[in-house]
């Protein structure tokens, strides 16, 4: 009986370690060199914002706005609004969810 190199404990070991399948994980699953949860957090985040401009009673509402932070929503619904430079500074902002 002669034996096939890589075909004794050193194969039976890589197989029960699962080294010759791929990582069923997603989370730890490789993507070329740099893993999946380095690449989600190098990603820019949005996150849904509610913008309303309080002039007077009741107050009106603008719109809801993805964006990463209170300033850029701001700048937003100022802009796709036409809300004149001095009242930006009463937009109110709220995150939803």
């Amino acid at each position: 009986m002669t034996k096939k190199p890589g075909a004794g404990w050193e194969a039976s070991a890589a197989s029960m370690l699962g080294q010759d399948r791929p990582n069923p994980c997603g989370a730890h699953a490789q993507v070329g060199v740099q893993w999946q949860s380095q690449i989600d957090q190098t990603r820019e985040r949005l996150f849904g914002w509610r913008a309303t401009l309080i002039k007077g009673t009741p107050a009106r509402y603008l719109s809801s706005v993805d964006a990463p932070d209170e300033e850029t929503v701001r700048e937003q619904a100022a802009k796709e609004f036409n809300v004149r430079e001095v009242l930006k500074v009463r937009i109110a902002v709220q995150r939803e969810g």
